[in-house]
């Protein structure tokens, strides 16, 4: 599959474009955020992870979005199954 997501429909055009944002995009903007969050002390872990999130977001937010709502997803599913299994026990 090319990488270009133009003249390209429905699925195919998602995962093009969602590669290229990846690629062009996500991938050389976070390399910084992601050298903070590794040499930051372990009480600043959480407000770098927090800038990761946001920062990713800044940088790609067509793939971020994809990425943030398919994760609420399973953990959704998740936390259902887990629910359902505690109700049945």
């Amino acid at each position: 599959m090319s990488d270009d997501y133009k003249g390209k429909n429905g699925l195919s055009r998602d995962i093009a474009k969602m590669r290229y944002e990846y690629r062009e995009l996500y991938k050389p903007a976070m390399k910084q955020p992601w050298a903070d969050f590794k040499a930051s002390p372990i009480m600043g872990k959480f407000h770098e992870l927090t800038n990761l999130h946001v920062e990713s977001a800044r940088a790609a937010p067509y793939l971020w979005g994809h990425v943030t709502m398919i994760s609420m997803v399973l953990n959704m599913i998740a936390v259902g199954a887990l629910a359902f299994f505690a109700a049945t026990n």
